[in-house]
C-alpha cells in the first residue's frame, strides 16, 4: 500500500524524536542525499513502435502506460509532446491519455509526416528526474471512400449487383468493411474494393449499404447510401371488361412499378403476340375478334421493368361472333306478356343461342360460340307468351350478321281503355249496313268503331288513342254503301267531336255531295271467275291525320269478280289523301292512293306442304321478294306463328326448334311436328327489289311497309282456302 507523504515525514520524525530522546549521547548519522534517477519505461497500447522502422502513429488521443520506479519513491509521472506538457499523474500504476485531435498530421509545405517527440518525464521525491522520448506521428485525417458505384436511391435486383468503390488515406488502411442493413456482408483485406448484393433476400424497397474505412490510426470513415431492392414486377390493372368479346374493343391496362420504370408491356393471345410497347407507349390494343378463332382464349400482359422483373397478366374470356343487336325502348314489352324471349336458329332450325327479355333491357346482344362467315344465314325469332297462355311468335329467316346487324324495336303504342257512346239512330230501315271506322290499332295513334242497331234504335260507338289529343280524330265518319231503298246508293255523315250529349244519328242527315261512281278491272295471266273479292278505302281529311295514320274507312264492298270485269264502287272525292286494299280471289294488295283502274296479278303459282316441321313450298313463277307463312291453331288459339323467308332461295321452309325454357302447347306441336300451318304468302313491292332489301328496310327498324313504299302485292295459299288477313310482319307492332 502506497502512505501519503505526510503521513512518511511525520513518522520519520518521531522515530528521530524517539532516538534522541533515548540514546542522546550516540546521534545518528544524517541520511546520504538521494541522488538516483528514478528508472522510466512507457509503453502506447496498439503502438507499432518497437516492430517497425516507422514511428508508431495515433489519431485523436495516445494513452501511455508509464513503469517508474524509484527507490526513495516516485513523486509524478509527467508527459510532454515537443517539450510542452500534455498530462501527469501521480498515482500509480501511472497511466497518461493525452488529447492529439489538435494536431496537424502533415506538414502544409512537404506534405510529409511532421515528427512529434513524446517525453515522459519521472520525478522522484528527491527531485531526481529521468526520461525516454519516442518520436510519434499524428494522424487525424479518415480514410476517404470514393467512386462508390451505388447511387443513392438507385433500384436493383437479382442475386448478382456488383458494388465497387475507391477508398485511400495519407497513412495507411487496416481494414474496410460492408454492411447490409447493419449486418456484416464483408470484410475487405486486400485492395479490390468489389463487393455483390444478392437482393433476392431482401425486402422490395429500401435497404442501405454502408462501408466502414479504417486506417492505421483508428480513424474511421463511414459512407452510406439508401438502395431500393426491387425483385417484383410491374402491377398490372386491367381495365377492360372481357368475359364473351364479339364486338371490337379497345383493351386497356395501367401498368405501373413501384420502385422503378416500365420498360415494356406485350399483349398475346395465348402464345400470339398482338402488340409490344416500349420506353413508356401507352399500353392500349384495339382488339378485333373476327380476327380470331372463336372459342375459349387467354389475353396474357407481359410487363417487364428496367431491371427486367417481368409480371404476367392472364385473363380467360370467349370470342364468339355476333349475329345482332336488338336495341329495345323503354316500356316496349306490354305488361300483360309474362314470357318474353329472342333466339337465334340455324337455317336447319338448331338452336343457336336465346335471351330472356327483361323490362330493363335497353340492348340486347345474341351471338354464336360457334364460327358464323358475314354470309352465314340464320333464323331470329321473337316469342312473347301472356298471362292468358296465348303465344306471339314472329320469325325472320336468312339473315346474316352484316343484315341487319341491328334491329330497333319500334316505340310502343299503348291505348288507353277508350271511350264508349250510345247515341239515338232514326230513320234506319232494318236492312240498312251503316259503317263508322277509323283508324288501325297498334297501326294508328287513334281508332274508333261503331255498330248500328236498328232494331233497337241506337247506335254504339267506341273510341280510343294514345292519350295525346293532337293525334286523336276531330271527327267520325259515318257511312252507307247500301240502302234498302237505294240498292247502289252511297251516302256519308261527318261528325265532329265532340258529339253533344243530344246529339241523334238520323239517316236522313247524310248527304252524297262529292260522291263518285267508279270502276277498277282486274287482269290475270289466266281467265278467273267467280272469285271471292273485297275492297276497302281508306281517307285521310288531312296531312296531319295521314302522318298520324288517322285514316276514316269510306269504302267496304265485297264482291264476286271475274277477270276483265268492270267492277264499280263509290268513292268520297272530298278527302286529302287515300288508301285502299283489294282482294281479289288468291290475289291481295295495299297501297297508298285511290284504286287502280287497273290490276294485273303477277304470274305465280303457289302451293306448300308441311313435313316433319319442313314446309316445302312449290313456287313457279318469279315476280316475288319474299314468303310469309303464318302458323296457327284455330282449334285451340293458343299461338300465333309468323315465318318470314327469302322466297328466291328457300324452298324447304324449316320451323325453328324452341329454347329449352319455353314450356307451352306450341312447343309440344313443333316437336310432335303438329304445327299447323294456315297460309303461306309471296310477297313483291313497288321499291323493295331484293329480300336484303326489305331486311334493311322494313325489319331492321320494324317499319310499316307503306312507310317505305308505296304499295305491296301477294298471292296466297291457304289450307282453308280463306284469306283472313295479311300475314303479320311483326309482332311487336
Amino acid at each position: 500500500m502506497k502512505l501519503p507523504k505526510l503521513t512518511i515525514v511525520a513518522l520519520t520524525s518521531l522515530i528521530v524524536l524517539f532516538s534522541c530522546s533515548s540514546d542522546s549521547e550516540n546521534p545518528v548519522p544524517e541520511p546520504e542525499p538521494d541522488v538516483v534517477a528514478p528508472e522510466v519505461d512507457f509503453t502506447i497500447p496498439g503502438s507499432t513502435g518497437g516492430t517497425t522502422s516507422q514511428p508508431p502513429v495515433f489519431s485523436n488521443q495516445i494513452v501511455v502506460d508509464i513503469d517508474a520506479t524509484d527507490a526513495g519513491g516516485v513523486a509524478k509521472v509527467e508527459a510532454f509532446l515537443n517539450n510542452e506538457k500534455v498530462g501527469e499523474d501521480t498515482t500509480a500504476p501511472y497511466q497518461i491519455t493525452i488529447d492529439i485531435s489538435n494536431y496537424a498530421s502533415k506538414n502544409n509545405l512537404t506534405g510529409k509526416f511532421t515528427d512529434y517527440t513524446l517525453k515522459i518525464t519521472v520525478t522522484d521525491t528527491s527531485g531526481n528526474e529521468s526520461s525516454k522520448e519516442e518520436i510519434i506521428h499524428i494522424d487525424n485525417e479518415l480514410p476517404a471512400i470514393t467512386e462508390v458505384s451505388l447511387t443513392e436511391g438507385q433500384a436493383i435486383a437479382g442475386d448478382s449487383n456488383s458494388i465497387t468503390f475507391s477508398v485511400s488515406d495519407n497513412e495507411g488502411l487496416s481494414v474496410i468493411k460492408t454492411f447490409l442493413n447493419n449486418t456484416l456482408l464483408e470484410e475487405i483485406t486486400e485492395e479490390v474494393y468489389e463487393v455483390n448484393i444478392n437482393t433476392l433476400g431482401l425486402t422490395d424497397g429500401e435497404n442501405t449499404f454502408r462501408i466502414e474505412a479504417i486506417d492505421l490510426a483508428d480513424n474511421t470513415a463511414t459512407y452510406e447510401v439508401v438502395f431500393i431492392s426491387d425483385n417484383t414486377g410491374p402491377e398490372i390493372n386491367l381495365n377492360t371488361e372481357l368475359n364473351k368479346v364479339y364486338d371490337p374493343i379497345s383493351i386497356t391496362s395501367d401498368i405501373s412499378d413501384s420502385y422503378s420504370t416500365v420498360q415494356s408491356v406485350e399483349f398475346l393471345i395465348g402464345e400470339q403476340s398482338l402488340a409490344l410497347f416500349e420506353n413508356g407507349a401507352t399500353p392500349t390494343y384495339d382488339f378485333i375478334p373476327d380476327n380470331f378463332t372463336v372459342g375459349a382464349n387467354i389475353l396474357r400482359i407481359v410487363a417487364m421493368d428496367e431491371l427486367s422483373n417481368i409480371s404476367t397478366f392472364e385473363t380467360p374470356f370467349d370470342i364468339e361472333r355476333k349475329l345482332i343487336t336488338i336495341n329495345i325502348p323503354e316500356d316496349r314489352i306490354h305488361p300483360a306478356i309474362v314470357t318474353p324471349i329472342v333466339f337465334i336458329s340455324k337455317m336447319d332450325g338448331t338452336l343457336v343461342t336465346y335471351k330472356e327479355m327483361s323490362r330493363d333491357d335497353r340492348q340486347i346482344v345474341l351471338s354464336s360460340p360457334e364460327e358464323f362467315t358475314n354470309t352465314d344465314e340464320f333464323m331470329l325469332t321473337f316469342y312473347l307468351q301472356d298471362n292468358g297462355g296465348m303465344t306471339g311468335i314472329s320469325t325472320h329467316q336468312n339473315l346474316t350478321r352484316n343484315n341487319p346487324g341491328v334491329i330497333n324495336l319500334p316505340e310502343p303504342k299503348r291505348f288507353n281503355a277508350g271511350n264508349s257512346y250510345e247515341y239515338p239512330a232514326i230513320n234506319f230501315n232494318a236492312g240498312d249496313y251503316t259503317i263508322g271506322k277509323g283508324g288501325a290499332y297498334l297501326l294508328s295513334t287513334a281508332n274508333y268503331d261503331s255498330s248500328l242497331i236498328t232494331a233497337e234504335g241506337y247506335i254504339s260507338l267506341a273510341a280510343s288513342s294514345i292519350g295525346d289529343q293532337t293525334k286523336d280524330f276531330d271527327s267520325f265518319y259515318f257511312y252507307q254503301t247500301y240502302q234498302s231503298n237505294v240498292p247502289e246508293g252511297y251516302s256519308y255523315l261527318i261528325v265532329d267531336r265532340p258529339i253533344d250529349s243530344n246529339f241523334v244519328l238520323d239517316k236522313n242527315d247524310f248527304i252524297t255531295d262529292g260522291v263518285e261512281t267508279r270502276n277498277l278491272v282486274v287482269e290475270a295471266p289466266g281467265s278467273l271467275v267467280d272469285q271471292y273479292s273485297n275492297l276497302i278505302i281508306n281517307g285521310f281529311k288531312s296531312q296531319q291525320d295521314a302522318d298520324n295514320k288517322l285514316f276514316h274507312q269510306i269504302y267496304h264492298s265485297t264482291f264476286i269478280g271475274g277477270t276483265g270485269i268492270a267492277n264499280n264502287y263509290q268513292l268520297n272525292t272530298s278527302f286529302y289523301s287515300y288508301n285502299h286494299h283489294l282482294l281479289f280471289g288468291k290475289y291481295y294488295t295495299q297501297r297508298k292512293g285511290l284504286p287502280l283502274a287497273n290490276y294485273t296479278i303477277p304470274n305465280l303459282t303457289l302451293n306448300y306442304s308441311n313435313n316433319n316441321s319442313i314446309v316445302e313450298v312449290s313456287i313457279q313463277g318469279d315476280e316475288h321478294i319474299l314468303g310469309r307463312m303464318q302458323c296457327i291453331d284455330f282449334d285451340n288459339l293458343n299461338y300465333d306463328w309468323y315465318i318470314t323467308f327469302n322466297s328466291k332461295t328457300s324452298t324447304n321452309v324449316v320451323i325453328p326448334e324452341l329454347p329449352e325454357v319455353i314450356n307451352h302447347f306450341v312447343k309440344e306441336a313443333q316437336q310432335s311436328n303438329s304445327i299447323k300451318v294456315e297460309s303461306v304468302e309471296l310477297l313483291s313491292y313497288e321499291s323493295i327489289l331484293t329480300y336484303e332489301d326489305y331486311i334493311n328496310q322494313v325489319v331492321k327498324d320494324q317499319k310499316n311497309v307503306l312507310d317505305v313504299t308505296d304499295w305491296y302485292q301477294l298471292i296466297f295459299a291457304s289450307r282453308t282456302g280463306n284469306f283472313n288477313s295479311p300475314n303479320r310482319e311483326f309482332i311487336f307492332q
